[in-house]
């Protein structure tokens, strides 16, 4: 299999993967805020799978599977 059908194969598989796959044919205003940045993640990782995603959080169990970590304290970030 070349390199770019396996990247198409995997590319594929991310919106059932990120459990957004019921959203593949609607537009931005059909879905509810959380589903349409679901969506725009999904999209940013299907054209670069190596790309850095931003998460936003409170839920400090996430904090261990990310690679970097930045906190925010008076409105401004700092290193965590």
């Amino acid at each position: 299999m070349s390199r770019v059908a396996r990247h198409q194969a995997r590319a594929d598989g991310l919106p059932d993967y990120l459990k957004v796959g019921h959203c593949s044919q609607a537009f931005p205003g059909e879905m509810w805020g959380a589903e349409a940045q679901s969506v725009a993640i999904t999209r940013a990782l299907a054209n670069d799978l190596q790309a850095q995603v931003p998460i936003v959080t409170h839920a400090k169990a996430l904090f261990q599977h990310v690679d970097h970590l930045v906190s925010s304290h008076n409105g401004r970030f700092v290193p965590a």
